[in-house]
């Protein structure tokens, strides 16, 4: 029993449900109404979905395991502490991609080839022969592709229109690669003792934190063009826009810590929450905005 949950306390609730803001927002968008059949349906792309993204950090807690030996803050980690062997994590990546292929397959078969390449993508960037992270900017490229995937999982549930689903993913594509700088920047240290050269240990932390936030302004105002072409509902940029001076505050403070790992690690976690703040908003508006049509 105790072996279950340390595995699962091995997958990361809370990145996964920050992620799943995306596919949840395009499942908002597109379902026709609110019946029985197409809630359920809702269900079941958002537990493919985390079985999906389980898969990929419990493969990437594998991959990292001798580089993350160094890294105190994942000290407490079940698989750094010795409570489940890297072996068992490498089986429990394989089981959660299993069920996430056979249920996205029940689901749509549209949608078995954008999982399979989330899948091999996330292979190839976290398996230790391979290390496409340590390959400058293939990182960004890998996250832009695997957040727009994230919200086509979701988008294409209900809706056979690829063009709009794409050109609203793009605003998610690039919402990965600022998480992603973020990231490389807060394990800057560790990784740069492990010799894993990321963006940030080659160009310097400094630089990959600047794009991170000059990459988030552009998402916002990405969407708000797309809000202002009547692509996305207007009044879904007031949680963005509002939110804007807060994200401005949060990295200021960041930055005048002089990015140590500590207040980076600190705003990421502010930066996730106002992230899923965001989409929260998001979704409330949404469903306010059904409610009064009905």
């Amino acid at each position: 029993m105790k072996k279950i949950v340390y595995y699962i306390q091995s997958i990361r609730w809370f990145e996964i449900t920050i992620r799943m803001g995306a596919p949840l927002l395009a499942l908002m968008l597109t379902i026709p109404v609110f019946s029985t059949s197409n809630m359920l349906r809702t269900v079941h792309t958002l537990v493919a979905f985390f079985f999906l993204w389980a898969h990929l950090y419990a493969f990437n807690e594998w991959g990292g395991y001798l580089s993350d030996q160094g890294d105190r803050s994942k000290a407490h980690t079940p698989l750094m502490a010795g409570k489940i062997q890297r072996d068992e994590m490498f089986i429990l990546a394989w089981v959660c991609a299993f069920f996430s292929v056979f249920l996205y397959a029940l689901l749509d078969v549209r949608l078995v080839p954008i999982v399979c390449a989330d899948i091999t993508i996330g292979i190839l960037y976290a398996h230790p022969r391979v290390l496409l992270k340590e390959v400058p900017f293939v990182s960004f490229v890998i996250l832009f592709l695997v957040s727009v995937g994230d919200f086509m999982l979701g988008w294409l549930t209900f809706s056979a229109h690829i063009t709009s689903g794409v050109l609203i993913g793009l605003y998610f594509g690039v919402l990965g690669i600022v998480g992603q700088s973020y990231h490389e920047t807060g394990d800057c240290d560790t990784d740069r003792k492990s010799g894993i050269r990321t963006n940030a240990v080659r160009f310097g932390r400094k630089k990959i934190s600047i794009t991170g936030f000059v990459l988030y302004t552009i998402a916002c105002l990405y969407f708000c063009l797309l809000a202002q072409q009547a692509i996305v509902p207007d009044y879904l940029c007031i949680p963005i826009l509002v939110t804007y001076p807060l994200y401005v505050v949060l990295f200021a403070a960041c930055f005048r810590a002089q990015l140590q790992s500590s207040a980076v690690h600190t705003f990421v976690v502010r930066y996730r929450v106002l992230y899923g703040g965001i989409g929260f908003a998001m979704l409330i508006l949404l469903c306010m905005k059904r409610s009064l049509l009905h």
